[in-house]
């Protein structure tokens, strides 16, 4: 479907198992040094790739607090060291001269970006909003209740099942489509873009961002890892085109 003319799955949500879980899962679990690192590596992926501007990034929220029961799913907050690390990544964007934020409606997630605008003010670059975007939450849900029951059962084998095409239909919309709809989100955001230092962060969830990487550059959670806080995929417009990064794998993303 999207990316080099081939159809792939994709994405999302905002469930993150234990360690536990995913270590018995076979999916490598984020080291907890690098779990509260500042975005080094996002932030190493776009000097690598040259600081492209326009620029935009897909990232997952800050080191937050556990989660006690899915019913409480959308208002866990972010660790005092989740805040000081997004505050810290918004430090070294300086290579910006604007930002824009945009954010899933979960607490954590908004925390996140306003975290990272306030560091981005700080080191000088112009913040242009900060703004929630419901497209970045659970969007790809059609029974959210029962697809975040389901999760408990399954835990992480419930993304992949759906990654996979493999999860009972009634759940989760058609992975293509949520695919779809996060490049749009993405490519209105260039169409719009009228500086050429401009850097869009979208602050979301581990599955947006699995399902994103994985759609886009084939990069599954069993070889990559689970996305780690405050990482993600990055897009730039090279010679007219969308193109996608994630460590050394870089693909265009078609119309």
């Amino acid at each position: 479907m999207l990316v080099d003319g081939t159809a792939h799955s994709l994405l999302p949500t905002r469930y993150q198992h234990g360690r536990t879980t995913l270590a018995a899962s076979g999916v490598r679990p984020p080291s907890l040094s690098s779990m509260t690192a500042d975005g080094e590596l996002l932030v190493q992926d776009l000097a690598d790739w040259g600081w492209p501007a326009p620029a935009a990034v897909m990232i997952r929220h800050a080191e937050r607090h556990a989660i006690p029961s899915a019913q409480e799913i959308d208002h866990v907050e972010l660790t005092a060291a989740g805040r000081v690390a997004a505050r810290n990544l918004g430090g070294r964007l300086a290579h910006y001269s604007e930002l824009r934020v945009l954010h899933s409606p979960a607490v954590r997630c908004e925390q996140t970006g306003t975290s990272i605008a306030a560091g981005a003010a700080e080191g000088g670059v112009h913040v242009l909003g900060v703004r929630r975007e419901d497209l970045l939450g659970g969007s790809y849900a059609i029974d959210r209740r029962r697809a975040l029951a389901r999760a408990d059962e399954l835990g992480s084998r419930f993304l992949r099942l759906w990654l996979s095409g493999e999860l009972e239909p009634g759940l989760m919309r058609p992975l293509a489509d949520s695919l779809r709809e996060h490049v749009a989100l993405v490519r209105t955001g260039f169409e719009t873009t009228t500086s050429g230092r401009l850097l869009t962060v979208y602050v979301t969830h581990d599955w947006n961002v699995s399902a994103v990487r994985e759609g886009l550059l084939g990069v599954r959670n069993e070889e990559a890892g689970w996305p780690e806080y405050l990482d993600g995929v990055s897009f730039a417009l090279v010679s007219g085109h969308m193109q996608c990064r994630f460590r050394k794998r870089v693909r265009s993303v078609a119309p």
